[in-house]
């Protein structure tokens, strides 16, 4: 219900909410980076008297297997990046 009114920044971008969770999904074709997604949720969560928990943000960047690391995007500052996410 407090979320109802979060909303992701980009028409490609998606904003899944489950409870006191959130997942921001940012695929390559969108026009606002994973950094300014971020930074949305988080200026959201401070106008509502919210705190976003950094010690269980993660990032996990979908790619092929064959790519390189060094066309992986740059890791987003103060977010840990994972090779896998568990449920």
């Amino acid at each position: 219900m407090f979320a109802c009114d979060l909303k992701p920044l980009d028409d490609f971008n998606y904003l899944i909410k489950y409870a006191d969770d959130s997942t921001l999904l940012c695929p390559q074709k969108s026009t606002t980076t994973v950094e300014e997604g971020i930074a949305h949720v988080m200026n959201w969560s401070v106008e509502n008297k919210m705190t976003v928990n950094l010690l269980k943000t993660v990032e996990r960047v979908f790619h092929r297997p064959n790519i390189g690391q060094n066309l992986l995007p740059l890791k987003t500052t103060n977010v840990g990046r994972v090779n896998a996410l568990s449920f």
